[in-house]
């Protein structure tokens, strides 16, 4: 049961119960319709809108306890949304992670095949470890360059 349909029971079931319609002049849905992503700051000013009723028929600290039994919800959804974050914000910090990892790889290919020059020569190594020509570090900022899908020449 949500906290408005508790406080519509405490109430007596009124359907057009001045405090509740204070509260949320469309019912639940003034805070549960729209984008999951907002759904924590309607929440959070759900609980600020229950702290401020004054009725007579339900005690003070009712709403007080809905308004923090609301506010207590919206902390673990906000912090799933958090986790989830818009992924492009992260793009930029991927990019050095994956440049980082691939000039370590280099590193460590190197290490190897001054490690087995003394037993092999240069032409048994290259077939084994293929010799790839330095890459451009890529701009995060910038899409990759997009071809044609046929490979053909775009007409002028």
């Amino acid at each position: 049961m949500s906290e408005l349909e508790r406080l519509k029971t405490l109430a007596g079931r009124r359907k057009n119960y001045a405090a509740i319609m204070f509260i949320a002049p469309e019912g639940a849905a003034t805070y549960t319709d729209g984008d999951v992503v907002q759904q924590p700051r309607r929440m959070r000013l759900l609980g600020k809108r229950l702290r401020l009723v004054r009725d007579t028929r339900i005690p003070k600290e009712e709403f007080i306890t809905s308004a923090e039994r609301v506010e207590a919800a919206a902390v673990p959804l906000q912090s799933a949304l958090d986790q989830v974050a818009d992924p492009k914000a992260e793009r930029p910090l991927l990019v050095k992670v994956q440049v980082g990892i691939a000039k370590l790889v280099r590193q460590e290919l190197m290490s190897l095949k001054n490690g087995w020059k003394s037993d092999y020569t240069e032409a048994e190594i290259h077939e084994i470890i293929e010799s790839v020509p330095d890459a451009k570090t890529p701009d995060p900022k910038k899409p990759p360059d997009a071809k044609p899908p046929n490979d053909e020449p775009v007409p002028q």
